[in-house]
């Protein structure tokens, strides 16, 4: 039966290497020695160090013995990844390879995409589990020659299990503590002659550590997940066969414990300033030495915004009588708390639908998860054709609070003239779904012929919409104002896209000679990325790139034992666009703000004509309508095999890239609502938009090297070595516009550090920007290593096999800026 075959790495992807944790087998003399590693990666059976791409492939045992767990386990274990999560934890990620990172975290942004024996998963893979996977392959370099969309700088492949020809099962479980709990079951075997069955189970909950306890007593951090995966192997003939998967995925996390440190804990006295919304705060001397502990009374954190102010409202009820006592309805001089809620703003709701709707009652983050697909094969003559398919549907809900404990605080706005909530307290509640289709057909010529090829032609349709709500609260309890409209829940970022990829690739493998190969692998690609804004102005704005992809790879082997390979290959990001340019009201607004048209609210012209009505911004909705695409260059060459009479293994490369067009994301706002200004009474609130830009270009240079070594029979040692330079090549960043000498606000004051262009003055940039060519790109380590060691014992234990593993891991300075000015440790 094909699907009991026995081999070591089944997968769909055009190439696999070896992995970290080799496998080993007794010499002649009882030596311990490695295996060589036949793979598949290609369909069909080739040696491990023929294969020119850098590539770390992890094994199920390998997984096991180094407690890799999660995607940033994973990430850490592996040389010239990178790996962040941000303020929602486990589901908000920003994987990077080679210091090539985003800093969007919308999935379908990032430079990294995941695979499911090699069908795409574009969605949070934040929450994948190891549970259940054969090995999980990781490419390094551009990708896009080989598997089309989102592969900009590398792929992680995570290969399921097939089915065992006996009956066997397996539980497993886990404590930790820190409340990490973990079980797991499996089950396989064959249901006949011609089927064969996997299904596993998994359930795991973690409560992270005690003092990540909200200062109003909500648990942090706690991630809980729920897994069921089944799977068959079937084989209609010897020469028909293939596997179908289903898994339903649930995660249910609150918010990760994040806060805000007190700038006291960290030693200033350097001159420079940051001023991030409004407030100014002085840069700490030399590396990063604050004290990150978390405050005594909690992740400064308040969820139940209402419930708050009603604690503590009867003990200053005189100060809430003094300073509202309009709101005394029934004469006794007091403001009791029903009084003080019952009054309205100038929309309509009361304070307490206010106060209601700022309020968290559930912090969560949570995934939802249906992914079906499919293999079949044919076997014609000695080549193979060969039909995928995918399906996949995905919810995410994220509801939360602002990083702070301040209390709400209403009070009357003489320019909005009435009373509004103070912007200290906030929530944001997230709603988003994303579907996948794919389909692939595959045709592989024989492997033992000295040129080799394969065809193939790809379908990808991705749908993503979300949309972002600053007033999260007034969706979840259904607030409604007197007259029956709904409570406006204040729609921010919309991040809804469909993106269609049709693509046909050719790889060739030819052998000049006994020891040198020649390979091409490229592919031509459309990409048809539509923003859509289903909430606001129900508008669709599309933007088409077509794309020639390459990869060409020479190798040379070296005797029996090394390989040296060197490679150029070209990564993309399609071109995409910003749909809420596409909004009339966001449209007018900013021909307003430029000087463009005369103003419908007031009737003036603000192109300073008049010396009075002045313009906010020298640009209109069209500049920031569209983004460019992406581009990567990777130059590479490297050299695997083995050495000490093969007891050891090594993988080295070299590599520089250049990163064209690097898209960023900055909130820009045009309003103005000082006197004269085209804002000034507040006529529109299309006033700001989360934008996707084009910001300049990088550079990328660094060495990889992995050696795992047997010391004896037992004992092994291995690691990890990698130096690198992320720089910005020509850059313009928006970010610099925050930084002073001296403390300084966005109404002036203070010099910055580094020349500023502008449209305004006739600079060929699209808005006001600092230079920071030849700086490194932040969050990027010039030295990372692991040094590792384990030993298996001898003899079982009660039936259980014995190992210890040790592991060291080092990640130097980096710096967290454009300005290379915050450093850390």
């Amino acid at each position: 039966m094909k699907y009991l075959l026995s081999t070591l790495i089944t997968a769909s992807l055009p190439f696999v290497s070896l992995p970290p944790t080799p496998v080993f087998a007794q010499g002649a003399a009882a030596e311990r020695i490695l295996e060589e590693i036949i793979v598949t990666g290609r369909k069909r059976d080739e040696r491990m160090t023929d294969v020119p791409v850098s590539i770390s492939v992890i094994t199920a045992e390998s997984l096991a013995e180094q407690g890799i767990l999660s995607p940033q386990d994973l990430f850490d274990a592996t040389v010239g990844l990178t790996y962040d999560e941000t303020f929602n934890g486990r589901n908000f990620t920003n994987p990077g390879v080679r210091g090539v990172q985003s800093e969007l975290v919308p999935a379908n942004l990032q430079k990294v995409n995941n695979f499911i024996d090699g069908m795409p998963m574009q969605g949070n893979a934040g929450s994948l589990s190891t549970f259940g996977l054969e090995a999980i392959e990781v490419y390094r370099g551009p990708q896009s020659a080989a598997f089309g969309r989102s592969t900009f700088v590398g792929a992680i492949n995570y290969v399921t299990a097939d089915a065992a020809e006996e009956f066997s099962g397996t539980v497993q479980m886990r404590f930790s503590d820190q409340g990490d709990e973990e079980m797991t079951a499996t089950f396989t075997g064959p249901l006949g002659d011609r089927l064969g069955y996997v299904a596993s189970f998994l359930t795991s909950e973690w409560g992270g550590p005690d003092e990540w306890t909200s200062t109003d007593g909500v648990e942090m951090g706690s991630q809980k997940t729920d897994q069921f995966t089944g799977k068959l192997n079937f084989e209609f003939s010897d020469s028909i066969y293939g596997e179908v998967m289903y898994t339903r995925h649930h995660t249910d996390d609150t918010p990760a414990g994040g806060f805000t440190m007190d700038p006291a804990t960290c030693p200033g006295e350097t001159g420079i300033f940051r001023n991030s919304r409004g407030i100014d705060v002085e840069l700490q001397s030399g590396d990063w030495n604050c004290d990150p502990s978390v405050p005594a009374a909690g992740v400064p954190r308040n969820h139940d915004v209402l419930g708050q102010l009603l604690a503590q409202y009867d003990a200053n009820i005189a100060a809430y009588t003094a300073a509202f006592p309009g709101a005394d309805t029934n004469g006794d001089m007091v403001v009791s708390s029903d009084e003080y809620l019952a009054q309205t703003l100038n929309d309509g709701q009361t304070f307490e639908q206010a106060l209601l709707g700022q309020s968290v009652a559930d912090p969560l983050t949570k995934i939802e998860r249906d992914r079906i697909q499919g293999e079949l094969n044919f076997e014609v003559g000695d080549s193979l054709l060969q039909f995928m398919v995918m399906y996949n549907d995905e919810t995410l809900d994220v509801w939360q609070d602002r990083a702070s404990d301040t209390l709400a605080v209403i009070a009357f706005n003489p320019r909005a003239m009435g009373f509004t909530l103070g912007p200290n307290v906030g929530t944001q509640f997230i709603i988003e779904n994303d579907k996948e289709q794919y389909a692939e057909v595959r045709w592989v010529s024989p492997g033992e012929n000295r040129l080799r090829y394969t065809l193939s032609g790809s379908y990808y349709d991705y749908e993503f919409n979300g949309q972002s709500y600053s007033n999260g609260g007034a969706i979840v309890y259904g607030l409604t104002l007197p007259g029956g409209a709904p409570v406006d829940a204040r729609p921010r970022t919309n991040i809804s896209e469909n993106a269609t990829n049709l693509g046909v690739s050719l790889s060739l493998q030819y052998d000049l000679n006994d020891r040198v190969t020649l390979s091409l692998e490229s592919r031509y690609q459309e990409d048809e990325v539509c923003g859509l804004d289903l909430n606001g102005a129900a508008i669709e704005f599309c933007a088409e790139t077509e794309a020639f992809l390459p990869r060409l790879a020479a190798s040379w082997t070296a005797g029996d034992n090394h390989t040296m390979y060197a490679q150029y290959s070209v990564g993309n990001n399609p071109a995409g666009v910003t749909v809420g340019y596409q909004d009339p009201a966001f449209i007018e607004a900013l021909l307003v703000a430029s000087g463009q048209i005369v103003s419908p609210f007031d009737g003036f012209i603000y192109d300073g004509s008049d010396l009075l009505h002045f313009p906010t911004v020298a640009y209109d909705a069209s500049t920031y309508a569209a983004y460019d695409e992406e581009k990567l260059y990777n130059y590479e060459i490297g050299s695997k095999g083995t050495f000490a009479n093969g007891r050891a293994s090594y993988a080295a490369a070299i590599y520089y890239m250049e990163w064209e067009d690097m898209l960023g994301s900055q909130s820009l706002d045009w309003n103005d609502e000082t006197v004269d200004g085209w804002n000034e009474t507040q006529w529109s609130s299309a006033t700001d938009l989360r934008t996707w830009i084009n910001r300049g270009d990088g550079e990328f240079y660094g060495v990889e090297l992995t050696v795992d070594y047997a010391l004896g029979d037992n004992w092994m040692m291995g690691g990890y070595l990698t130096y690198s330079q992320s720089t910005y090549k020509e850059f313009c960043s928006i970010d610099v516009l925050e930084y002073w000498d001296a403390p300084g606000s966005a109404m002036g004051g203070g010099n910055q550090f580094v020349p500023i262009l502008s449209p305004n003055t006739g600079d060929d940039v699209l808005t006001d920007c600092g230079v920071v060519s030849g700086n490194d790109i932040p969050r990027q380590s010039d030295i990372t290593g692991n040094l590792n060691f384990s030993v298996t014992l001898p003899n079982d234990v009660f039936g259980l096999r014995t190992s210890f593993r040790a592991d060291v891991r080092y990640t130097g300075p980096y710096f967290a800026d454009d300005l290379n000015f915050e450093e850390r440790s």
